[in-house]
């Protein structure tokens, strides 16, 4: 099952932040070994973003997928608690699907006047149209409509939260919006981008 649906989106789409959180208390390092974690239905698409995510971190986050730590809905918390601990783990991320709001626009109908300017200098009289008045005349008046239609418009809102291991306390978290990607691949790369620069700015983790 894919992230999108199947009707056709705009070619442009645009991710911005919507929100961002910072633990002011927090002082510790950045994190020296990361989990990354996306949570979708479709695990192909977590498995992308998941890859995407610890392709882009800073190679001293050394940034390790769910599904190589044994993530899979339903697994015991406790058990995976323990083997991160023992495996060094300091930090979690978790990026997560909040929503998918669609909704219909309609555009009304519009009348402009079509645009009849004579070339910029040249003298009213040399055209055909200002020697007349019965012929200027509705030239002057003439007016085009385009009809009324329907666009749809489709927004993507993703929450990411970064976790302190092994106390498991949040020190930051964003959320973001895209609006019509073209594509998932568009959707997952816009976001994840997004979100390491918002980290990196934050310093939660070593740009290097």
């Amino acid at each position: 099952m894919c992230l999108l649906p199947g009707f056709l989106l705009s070619a442009c789409s645009s991710t911005r932040l919507s929100s961002e959180w910072r633990q002011p208390d927090d002082v510790g390092p950045s994190p020296q070994k990361l989990a990354v974690i996306a949570v979708v239905k479709d695990d192909s698409i977590s498995r992308l973003v998941e890859d995407e995510a610890v392709r882009r971190l800073p190679p001293s986050t050394h940034a390790v997928s769910a599904r190589q730590l044994g993530f899979t809905p339903g697994a015991d918390i406790d058990a995976l608690r323990g083997s991160l601990q023992e495996a060094g783990f300091d930090a979690a991320v978790i990026t997560r699907l909040v929503a998918i709001d669609e909704r219909e626009l309609y555009h009304p109908p519009q009348t402009y006047f079509i645009d009849n300017r004579p070339l910029y200098g040249m003298a009213p009289l040399y055209s055909p149209y200002y020697r007349d008045f019965w012929r200027f005349y509705p030239y002057a008046t003439s007016v085009a409509v385009t009809p009324a239609y329907k666009t749809r418009e489709t927004r993507y809102i993703t929450e990411t939260v970064l976790y302190r291991l092994p106390s498991g306390k949040p020190i930051w978290s964003a959320v973001t919006e895209t609006l019509n990607p073209s594509s998932t691949l568009t959707l997952i790369n816009e976001v994840v981008r997004l979100v390491q620069k918002q980290m990196n700015r934050a310093g939660v983790v070593d740009a290097r």
